[in-house]
């Protein structure tokens, strides 16, 4: 053996056993997980028992590790092989052979020290403390210098000479979690702050190190296990590390050194190597060709679990070399394809979610946790529903910007889980609403059927969005499915068949010439015979060869394929098709049905656009089908704008009814979803019925109307508002800050819909309003600077709070503390009353969202059925239109979607647009039977399908097109050959290559080139870095970016309009980003930016093309497409500009690499572009980088412009190139010309001269004024002032000469007094103007009294007097004053104008009336008809009657018992007024009448009177039988029932007497008898030294946590109290003397007993037998209750066996003892064993019990629901009404406990098996047909009784009970069987046989008999009639009924010594000692025992061991479906 083998120690055998095998000889094995665990399933829970605090006292050994050699052997660890200690070492055990203690987890010091051992010792030292060490890889890192020191331990594990141990170690590091966690480190790095730095000092001192260090281990990896390296450590090297020190160097300048550089390289590169080598190791892909399972028609449209998750699909490829074997073969394979297609990717990112949830990212999946429904959703004709996503969400979703963003669009499929993907639930967005996106909602539609409403109970799901966009698979796929389809499907030739032969449309043989129109109209129109060779040339057409070739093929060959290379006129040539097809639309529309015969599908909306704006200018008779059209010129022609002009009654009555009903249903909604956002009106609550009498609605009201009066001013409008917020408190003082403010409202804020119609408010009080007005009120109150409107601001703001804050606190209390009650409301500063009102206030809330629910759910039924409806009239109103058009245009999704109108309408000719790029499937659904003529246009070498799963593309030929798939046949279609488009050398970049004889047109040959750049074409190549989109998978490259901007920028300064440039990129990141950018350019605003993918059929003069890619993975995605960069580079005309990095594109493309010779040879591909001046031809820039542009600021040089302006200066202009008229340039330099007058302008040259130097000039009035120098005095104002006289009125006034006197107003002060108001005129002199004041309205102050004001004092209070303007009406007085009327005494407060005298006095009445009572009307009515309730004589009968004083006392208001004498001579015992009757005298009868149970009864005397004279029936008189019952019940008691209550002993009434059994805690149940014996309520009485236990008896008991207090000068605990002592009770006599000074007869640390046989001779303890004890004899006191006890007999009571469950008890008081601390530990053992998990199990766990009541309660409604609407009379009539009871009871008792709901269960079952019962009768019934009217009514009775029985209790069948019913529904049983009988022929037959007589008479006796049924006797007596009629039948098996009635868990069920079987309910140990029913034996137990005589019954219910036993207290047997 060699030195590496004797270092290997057991412990590594152990963990790995394949090293441990080796050296055994045993070969190795498959490796073995780390605990079993796999490493992918991301972070493990910590295990038990590991990072506990020790002050928490001993913790519970890890599972096989750390366990102590004390505990015994220990099981080996799962999947580690043998025992750890058999495989230690001599030398690893020691000289004493025991094995060496290791630590249990590994330190930091202990690490540093670790990483600072020497290389040749690092082995060894991981080995002392490898598990500890593996478990810090585990486990999350809190300290960052542990990843230093754990690459420094690697590293130098890396240079160990042991390779074996060192692989293993590295392996383990590999695969545990410390890799993931490193990643995270690393990103995190590069944004350390300073703390950061200082928490993670070992890195920053020295990083190089740590490089290193990481790079040894990667290389290492990468040696010896590449294929780890791969899947483990690929990121790290090439993402992670890369980004780090990108950033590193950006934010800390650090560099990598060159040397660790190269490495890190290197290592990038090889796993590249390794990466290529592993994909071409794999097997070959086996494709599936064998016959399907199943009928593809069957399969789901929509995603299933078991599509995603369990079966593997079954799909073929698409065959693209030859036919398919028929139609229903060829429709296989492609629906399964594209279903597929939809769901590959699905199930791919379902996978890498189910494997790892924890991660943030997966492929074309997102996932959403904690999503839930929030309410239904009304919209747009759509019914739906809203999901709300979490709040971390809510707030991403707020940064997204959704114009752009790909998420959610309308039609993106969700999943919807909440069972970890067991189940699924589909939903598709039906609303792509900005609003409700940004605040976490999304609009969705149900997919499945079967979800009601119980979706909005509030459950969390997690929701998956499919990123492939589901809408236009769902169209596609379900029109496969069709059943109709392959009858439909056209071409099949040639589609399925392949058949090369070309044929002619059949509408051709119908056609003998063509016409064709000539745009000339001096020319005449051409026409020629398609049918023959007699066609125009190419050049009377206008078209080339090729294009006249195809033109020929498609008018002639029913299938048509024309190829159209870049350029080469492929929608010019369908353009010329189309026309010549309509132009003769008359002689193809053979059929004559419909108008329509061309129908265009195109794959784009573009595209589509296009081509209908194309045929125009040659036909009008045009339908666009679509909403996304951006073409103006089509918008008239859009179905829409076509349908308005079609008038239909019918359908826009249809549409208005649909428009109503969904109006009153989101107004519903609405109401509903904002109803616990604010207090609702009251008048809402007054439409419908209340819930709570207590509350009157007037009495709200009249509280309004009070205080409303009151008040005076704006309060609460709403009675509802004003009654909840009467008492409100507000504190006016309150500090106003605005960010405590805004945190308050801010969520409430959040969630108001803007989009709400408030234009009818349903609130008297809105939350989101009044946080609305509040924010609104900061903002004032910040800018108010007036300190009174400041003041009011801040009280309006504290009242506004104030209501807030009591709203959200009232509704928290009621929605989230619903047991909240008053007295906790007061705790909470909250007044009775107020909490009253809320409380009330939110029932009556849920009440009417009850209401309103139903009102939703019956428009929701009316609404689906009418826009069912409405679709299909719209769909004929559709038709109706379209079938008057001759051209139908729609995309391919359209078509499939609308495949029923194309089939109505069934348009003959389909020319399919851009049919290379759209998917077989999308095409073929677009054809119907009608079609004749198929022409497909394209180019499959441009953009081919997109598959969203590239494993169809690669492995199944999705991606080949049917017009692909035709050429690759050979069937008959043509190219076009010349390109009119671009530049040659451009086409170059095509041909050969891609196309081998594309052609140049002359036209091409003779562009001009573009302005301000030396080259027409260049490849501008850089090494700017991509960057990943952080929300898709797109690509964005900003550098390049800035450099495409700054280029199209400066082209657009040549003078190019912006349609000649166009911007395209290749990924969407790219675009948008330039989008967001351009807006800083000047001239790019109008620029087109688009994706090249989105640019197919276009094209532009100049194109800047942005290739994006640029990465260290060297990848350039789908760059190496041939088809993508063909349309890349086919889209310019007169210049092209590429950007990207050609080395990158050339290494990854052989496509790329030619390109780049092509352009090498000329010297167009480099770093740097020139530009040239075009003003300065000479002069050139270089760019090279964004900054360069600098250079040519205004797109020409950096020369001034040498142009001369109009006015002769030089353009002040830098050099450029746009507007070079410069007709727009203003000159800024100084004017040079001078004025008539010589004077020089100021001016600056681009402004009208005009001399402004101030002359004197003479006017024409003779007058001279200084004047600007351009005024001219003939024209002008001279402004001399002059002094007049004014002609009207005669005042001196001023003006300036120019002025007319006639319009000189007077300035002198007008001194008219106004008439009546006394004031002076406040205008000037106006005697022109209203001179008699008759129009003048006085503005000052009012000086008079209010209108109507009564106060009379000389000096009026300021109060009453008026305060409006002088001329305004003045207000009525409303100034509040009492008044008093003249017709009463009462004063009244009311506003000062009021005249009271006519209003009504509204108080009570003073005045007496003449019966001497007060008058109680209100003082305005009329006093009389007294109303007082007085005590009157009724003269008939004498009786007294209490009635109102005005009323009249009459018998027929006496309610007194009448009294007269009956007929039969008694008293009538009715109610005076009633009529008497001696038939229904209840009085006792006079005689005894013997019953059939043979007691005498005495029945109610109106029965024994009808009875008289005939044959008594006894069993009529049973019920009346009150003799005592007697009967010895199961529990113990005698029956208090008697004969009639209990029917005869067969179903007793339940027991009253007190329960009185011993609970297991000691304490007496003090619950009757008949009750579920409740978890003990009384204080539970365990305390130790340090305090007592605070919870009730029946809770478990948390131990003390205090230092354990067992001490004396013999030792001392040292554990915690609440655990075992670690010694044992002192066993020495007590050293103390007593009070009496007397030595002490107890133990050392033990109380002292109090007893003294000298003292206390008579008090001293005896024996049990009387005897004194021995002088040396020690006692105990229990210290529970003082009596004290010998030692021996103390440890015998204490600590011997005991057969029940239960507390000891102290033998002379019966006082359990548990506070005894002398036997603490046994106590204490006793309860962790026995006490407490009888507790745990009976007093249950709080969320389980809400579980189980809730699932309880789901059973109940449906067995409710089920028997409710149940056909069968006596489940409808009569076993409903338990069921009902049973409901409701279990729906009050909110705070019911584990053993009531087993009860209730109980009840539930034993409905059930009656109900199965009577199903089992009446079934029976019907397939005989017999009548059965005797068994009929006796099984009514059966029934009627024991669902009597079970109504009145529901609560609990006792034992008794239970009993009693079981062996009623074995009669039930018995009589079914009976029946079955009687209904056999053979019965039938010789039925009148005496024999047979007496079986039958003898088995209707024991079966419908009343006495106690005899199951016994019941069976022979049926045996018996089976012998007499020589029949057998078949009974009903009991057992399982019995079972299931009774309906307690298993093992509840045992058998007496007879082996009678019998049940034990609550938690099935036996409490009580009974008698079996059948034999007398003694049954049951007591303290939860057994007796030994009975036996637990397995074989009743299956369970192994009785329930309540010492197997099932070690939970064993914990099956039990009440168990928590």
């Amino acid at each position: 053996m060699d030195n590496e083998e004797l270092l290997v120690p057991g412990f590594w055998r152990n963990r790995h056993p394949q090293i441990n095998n080796q050296f055994h000889g045993q070969g190795p094995r498959g490796p073995l997980h780390r605990r079993g665990r796999n490493m992918s399933q991301g972070p493990r829970e910590p295990i038990q028992g590991r990072g506990r605090n020790t002050s928490q006292g001993p913790r519970e050994p890890t599972r096989g590790r750390g366990r102590n050699l004390s505990q015994g052997p220990r099981e080996p660890a799962n999947g580690r092989g043998r025992y750890i200690d058999n495989h230690l070492s001599h030398h690893q055990r020691g000289k004493t052979g025991k094995r060496e203690q290791r630590p249990r987890h590994v330190g930091f010091l202990y690490l540093e020290k670790l990483a600072e051992s020497a290389d040749t010792d690092i082995i060894q030292n991981v080995n002392k403390q490898y598990d500890a060490l593996l478990d810090l890889l585990t486990s999350p890192i809190d300290r960052p210098d542990i990843y230093f020191l754990v690459l420094k331990v690697a590293q130098k594990v890396v240079g160990c000479s042991f390779d074996r141990l060192k692989i293993k170690f590295l392996l383990d590091l590999c695969n545990s979690q410390f890799i993931i966690y490193l990643r995270t480190y690393l990103m995190d790095l590069p944004y350390a702050s300073d703390e950061d730095r200082r928490a993670n000092k070992m890195y920053w001192q020295n990083p190089d190190e740590f490089w290193g260090n990481l790079v040894a281990f990667c290389e290492c990896m990468m040696t010896t296990a590449p294929s780890v390296a791969k899947s483990k450590c690929r990121s790290l090297v090439e993402d992670t590390s890369k980004l780090c020190l990108e950033k590193l160097s950006e934010n800390h300048s650090y560099m990598l050194p060159d040397e660790l550089s190269s490495k890190l390289n290197d290592l990038r590169d090889a796993m590249k190597i390794v990466e290529e080598k592993l994909a071409n190791t794999k097997k070959t892909v086996v494709v599936d060709q064998g016959d399907p399972p199943d009928d593809f028609r069957e399969l789901s449209v929509l995603p299933t679990r078991e599509d995603l998750l369990v079966n593997k699909p079954f799909i073929r490829p698409n065959i693209i070399d030859g036919a398919y074997r028929d139609v229903d073969h060829y429709l296989d394979v492609q629906f399964r394809l594209l279903r597929e297609d939809c769901f590959g990717p699905l199930r791919d990112g379902l996978y890498q979610y189910i494997k790892d949830p924890s991660k943030r990212r997966y492929d074309n999946i997102r996932i959403y946790q904690d999503v839930r429904f929030l309410r239904p959703y009304v919209s747009n004709y759509k019914i739906g529903t809203v999901i709300q996503v979490d709040k971390g969400t809510t707030k991403r979703f707020k940064n997204v910007n959704w114009s752009h963003s790909q998420r959610l669009k309308f039609g993106t499929l969700l999943l919807l889980t909440k069972d970890n993907c067991k189940s699924f639930m589909t939903v598709t967005v039906m609303d792509r609403d900005k609003w409700y996106l940004e605040n976490g909602q999304i609009p969705v539609e149900l997919l499945d059927l079967n979800v009601g409403d119980e979706i909005y109970d509030g459950e969390s799901y997690t929701m998956i969005e499919s990123e492939v966009y589901f809408e236009p698979y769902q169209h596609v796929l379900r029109a496969l499915q069709d059943s109709q389809f392959p009858n439909q499907l056209a071409m099949k030739k040639y589609i399925v068949d392949v058949d090369v032969q070309p044929s002619r449309p059949k509408y051709l043989k119908h056609i003998e010439e063509y016409t064709y129109k000539t745009e000339n109209a001096l020319e005449d129109d051409m026409t020629f015979q398609p049918n023959n060779d007699a066609w125009p040339s190419s050049d009377d057409l206008g078209l080339d060869e090729s294009q006249f070739e195809a033109y020929k093929v498609a008018l002639t060959h029913e299938f048509a394929v024309i190829q159209g290379p870049p350029g080469t006129g492929k929608t010019h040539i369908g353009v010329e098709i189309a026309k010549t097809l309509l132009w003769n639309a008359s002689n193809i529309r053979v059929k004559k049905r419909y108008h329509c015969i061309l129908l265009l599908v195109c794959y784009t909306n573009h595209a589509l656009d296009q081509f209908l704006e194309a045929l125009l200018p040659y036909t009008d008779s045009i339908a666009r089908i679509g909403g996304q059209s951006r073409s103006e010129e089509l918008e008239k022609y859009n179905l829409s704008a076509l349908k308005a002009k079609h008038r239909s009654y019918t359908f826009n009555d249809l549409r208005n009814t649909v428009n109503a009903t969904m109006s009153r249903l989101m107004s519903v909604q609405n109401l509903m979803s904002n109803a616990h956002s604010g207090v609702l009106r009251l008048q809402l609550l007054e439409n419908d019925p209340l819930p709570d009498a207590s509350i009157n609605f007037d009495e709200i009201r009249n509280l309004h109307d009070t205080i409303y009066r009151k008040a005076g001013h704006r309060t609460h409008p709403d009675p509802m508002g004003l009654w909840l917020f009467e008492d409100m408190k507000v504190d006016y003082d309150e500090i106003i800050d605005e960010t405590v403010i805004v945190g308050e409202v801010q969520e409430y804020v959040a969630v108001s819909n803007s989009k709400d119609d408030d234009r009818q408010n349903p609130f008297a009080f809105s939350l989101p309003e009044a946080c609305n007005e509040i924010l609104k009120m900061i903002t004032a109150y910040e800018k108010e600077v007036e300190l009174a409107k400041k003041v009011k601001l801040q009280r309006y703001i504290a009242f506004l709070r104030g209501q807030i804050r009591l709203f959200t606190r009232m509704r928290e209390l009621y929605y989230h503390h619903h047991d909240v009650q008053s007295g906790h409301a007061r705790n909470l500063n909250i007044p009775d009353y107020v909490y009253f009102r809320w409380m009330t206030y939110f029932r009556w809330v849920d009440h009417f969202n009850e209401i309103k629910n139903q009102e939703m759910i019956k428009i929701k039924k009316e609404a689906a059925q009418l826009l069912k409806d409405y679709e299909e009239a719209k769909l004929v109103i559709d038709c109706e239109v379209l079938r008057e058009v001759d051209v139908i245009g729609m995309t391919t999704t359209g078509a499939a979607r609308l495949r029923k109108m194309i089939q109505d309408i069934g348009p003959p000719i389909v020319i399919v647009e851009e049919a290379a790029e759209v998917l077989e499937q999308h095409i073929i659904t677009s054809l119907t039977k009608d079609c004749q003529h198929l022409i497909l246009i394209g180019d499959h070498k441009q953009l081919r399908p997109s598959a969203a799963h590239m494993r169809l593309a690669r492995q199944y030929n999705i991606e080949v097109s049917l017009f692909e798939r035709m050429i690759l046949n050979s069937v008959h279609s043509r190219r076009l050959r010349v390109q009119h488009r671009m530049r040659p050398p451009f086409a170059r970049l095509l041909a050969p290559h891609i196309y081998p004889d594309l052609l140049n047109h002359p036209s091409v040959e003779h562009f001009p080139d573009v302005r301000g750049v030396t080259a027409n074409l260049f490849f501008y190549t850089h090494e700017h870095q991509e960057l990943a989109e952080a929300d898709s998978a797109s690509k964005s490259n900003p550098k390049e970016a800035d450099m495409v901007l700054l280029l199209a920028n400066y082209l657009m300064q040549q003078g190019y309009d912006a349609k000649d440039v166009t911007i395209l990129a290749a990924y969407s990141g790219q675009m948008f980003y330039m989008k967001n950018e351009r807006k800083g350019y000047t001239h790019l605003d109008q620029v087109k930016i688009t994706l090249v993918d989105n640019y197919q059929g276009e094209e532009s003069k100049i194109i800047l093309l942005s290739l994006v890619r640029n990465n260290h993975n060297d990848s350039i995605g789908f760059l190496g497409t041939e088809n993508r960069i063909c349309v890349a580079l086919s889209r310019a005309r007169e210049g092209f500009y590429i950007f990207g990095n050609m080395n990158l594109l050339k290494k990854n493309s052989t496509l790329w690499s030619t390109i780049d010779n092509i352009l090498s040879e000329d010297g167009l591909v480099g770093s740097t572009l020139m530009l040239r001046c075009e003003n300065h031809r000479e002069n050139t820039t270089e760019i090279s980088s964004a900054e360069d542009f600098v250079k040519v600021p205004e797109g020409g040089c950096l020369l001034q412009c040498e142009f001369r302006l109009q006015c002769g200066h030089q353009c002040p202009l830098l050099c450029h190139n746009y507007g070079r008229d410069h007709a727009e340039i203003k000159c800024d330099k100084q004017c040079d010309r001078q004025c008539e007058n010589e004077h020089p302008c100021r001016l600056k040259c681009r402004e009208p001269c005009i001399c402004r130097v101030r002359m004197t000039k003479k006017f024409p009035c003779g007058h001279e004024n200084e004047v600007p120098c351009y005024v001219d005095p003939e024209r002008g104002r001279c402004h001399t002032e002059l002094e007049v006289t004014l002609p009207l009125c005669g005042h001196q006034a001023k003006k300036e000469c120019w002025v007319d006197i006639k319009s000189v107003r007077c300035a002198v002060p007008c001194d008219h007094r106004m008439d009546p108001c006394g004031h002076t005129c406040t205008f000037k002199c106006h005697v022109n103007h209203d001179p008699h004041h008759e129009k003048y309205k006085c503005p000052k102050p009012c000086a008079r009294k209010n209108n109507g004001c009564s106060n009379e004092e000389e000096d009026t209070p300021d109060e009453h007097m008026c305060k409006k303007l002088c001329h305004e009406k003045c207000d009525d007085c409303n100034v509040q004053v009492k008044k008093r009327r003249s017709t009463c005494t009462h004063k009244e407060e009311v506003p000062c104008s009021k005249d009271i005298d006519k209003e009504r006095c509204m108080k009570k009445c003073t005045r007496k009336l003449p019966c001497d009572h007060f008058c109680k009307k209100k003082c305005w009515e009329p006093c009389g008809d007294c109303d007082q309730m007085v005590n009157k004589v009724v003269a008939e009968c004498q009786h007294s009657v209490r009635i109102k004083c005005k009323s009249e006392a009459t018998r027929a208001q006496c309610l007194s018992r009448c009294g007269r004498a009956l007929s039969c001579g008694h008293a009538c015992e009715r109610a005076c007024k009633e009529p008497c009757d001696a038939d229904a005298c209840a009085a006792p009868a006079a005689r005894a009448i013997p019953a059939a149970c043979g007691h005498d009864v005495t029945p109610p005397c109106a029965v024994a009177r009808k009875i008289a004279g005939t044959e008594v029936d006894s069993d009529s008189l049973l019920q009346y039988c009150t003799a005592p019952c007697g009967a010895a019940l199961q529990c113990g008691h005698t029956c208090a029932g008697d004969c009639g209550r209990c029917l005869q002993g067969r179903l007793h009434v339940p027991c009253a007497h007190p329960c009185g059994r011993d609970n297991f805690c000691g304490h007496t149940c003090p619950e009757p008898c008949s009750k579920v014996c409740p978890p003990c309520r009384r204080q539970c009485d365990v305390r130790c030294m340090h305090s007592k236990c605070t919870q009730i008896c029946g809770a478990p008991c948390a131990s003390c946590k205090e230092k354990c207090g067992r001490a004396c000068v013999h030792g001392q605990c040292t554990r915690r109290c609440g655990q075992a002592c670690t010694r044992a009770p002192c066993t020495e006599r007590c050293a103390k003397p007593l009070a009496c000074g007397h030595a002490c007869r107890g133990f050392c640390g033990e109380p002292c007993p109090s007893v003294c046989k000298i003292c206390k001779p008579d008090d001293f303890p005896r024996d049990f037998l009387g005897d004194e004890f021995d002088d040396d004899a020690i006692f105990v006191l229990i210290e529970d209750c003082g009596h004290v006890l010998h030692s021996e007999d103390m440890e015998n009571l204490m600590n011997g066996d005991q057969e029940t469950i239960g507390v000891r008890k102290c033998p002379f008081c019966r006082r359990a003892i548990i506070n005894t601390q002398r036997y603490k530990n046994t106590i204490s053992e006793m309860f962790k064993k026995n006490i407490n998990p009888v507790k745990r199990k009976i007093y249950g766990n709080f969320e389980k019990i809400i579980q189980t009541r809730n699932e309880l309660l789901k059973d109940l409604l449906d067995s409710s629901k089920e028997i409710s609407s149940s056909p069968l009379a006596l489940l409808k009539d009569l076993v409903s009404k338990p069921c009902l009871r049973l409901t409701l009871a279990v729906k009050h008792n909110k705070k019911c406990d584990n053993l009531q709901l087993q009860m209730y269960r109980t009840s539930l079952n034993a409905i059930k098996v009656l109900a199965d019962y009577c199903r089992d009768y009446q079934e029976n019934a019907a397939k005989t047909m017999t009548v059965r009217t005797q068994f009929d009514a006796a099984m009514k009775t059966q029934v009627e009784m024991l669902s009597r029985y079970l109504f009145q209790n529901v609560d609990k069948l006792s034992v008794q009970q239970q009993q009693d019913y079981n062996n009623e529904l074995k009669r039930i049983n018995t009589m079914i069987n009976l029946s079955r009988a009687f209904d056999d022929p053979t019965f039938m037959s010789v039925r009148t046989d005496p024999t047979v007589a007496a079986a039958e008479r003898e088995a209707k006796l024991r079966v419908l008999g009343r006495t106690v049924f005899d199951p016994e006797s019941a069976d022979r007596a049926l045996k018996a009639l089976g012998e007499a009629t020589k029949t057998s039948f078949n009974p009903v098996k009991e057992r399982e009924m019995i079972v299931r009635a009774i309906g307690l868990g298993p093992g509840h069920w045992y058998k007496c010594p007879n082996g009678h079987f019998y049940c034990i309910g609550e938690c099935g140990g036996a409490m009580q000692v009974g008698t079996c029913p059948e034999c007398k034996e003694k049954i049951g137990g007591r303290s939860h025992a057994l007796l030994p005589t009975n036996r637990h019954a397995g074989e009743m219910d299956g369970s192994p061991f009785a329930a309540y036993s010492e197997q099932a207290n070690n939970m064993a047997n914990f099956d039990l479906n009440f168990i928590d």
